[in-house]
C-alpha cells in the first residue's frame, strides 16, 4: 500500500505533520499551505508562489511565509517516487495507491499524470465511490504484466 498525504482534513494535516518534503509552512494566522509529499515532476501548483499567484493566501500572508527548518535529519532529497514504485511493481508487488484531491498537498492533476506516466493498462475508467449517498473519492483499475 502507498500513502501519498490524501484527503481533506486530518489524512493531509497528518502527512504534513510526518512528511519531509518542498515546503512545510505554517503562518500564524491560521493558514497551512505547501507539500510534504509533493513529485516536483508533477505537482508544481501544490507550492506556496503557486498558492499566492492563485489569491489562495494574501499578499501579506505570502510575505510572512518562512520554511521550516533546515534541522530535520534525513539523508536523500527524493525528488519523485515513480521509479521506486515501477520497481516494485516490476518485481510483483501489488499496490493500492491513494492520493486526495480536494487539498494542495497532492492535486488531481498531478496525481493522475503520475499514474499516466506509469504506462499500464487501464482495466476499469475512473468511477466515484460513495459514503453515505455522498461522493467520497473516485478509484479506477490498472494492470501491469496481466496481473491488477
Amino acid at each position: 500500500m502507498v500513502w501519498i498525504a490524501g484527503g481533506p482534513g486530518c489524512s493531509a494535516l497528518t502527512s504534513l505533520a510526518f512528511e519531509i518534503g518542498m515546503y512545510s509552512v505554517f503562518l500564524s494566522q491560521g493558514y497551512v499551505t505547501g507539500n510534504p509529499s509533493a513529485d516536483v515532476a508533477f505537482d508544481d501548483n501544490s507550492f506556496v508562489p503557486y498558492s499566492y499567484g492563485m489569491g489562495f493566501i494574501s499578499e501579506e500572508l505570502y510575505e510572512e511565509w518562512i520554511r521550516c527548518p533546515n534541522g530535520l535529519s534525513y539523508f536523500k532529497d527524493v525528488p519523485s517516487s515513480l521509479p521506486y514504485h515501477v520497481s516494485l511493481v516490476n518485481r510483483g508487488y501489488r499496490a493500492l495507491v491513494y492520493s486526495g484531491d480536494h487539498d494542495l498537498v497532492v492535486p488531481h492533476v498531478g496525481t493522475q499524470e503520475w499514474i499516466k506516466s506509469l504506462n499500464f493498462s487501464v482495466v476499469d475508467e475512473w468511477r466515484p465511490w460513495s459514503v453515505d449517498g455522498q461522493v467520497a473519492g473516485y478509484d479506477f483499475i490498472v494492470t501491469h504484466n496481466d496481473t491488477c
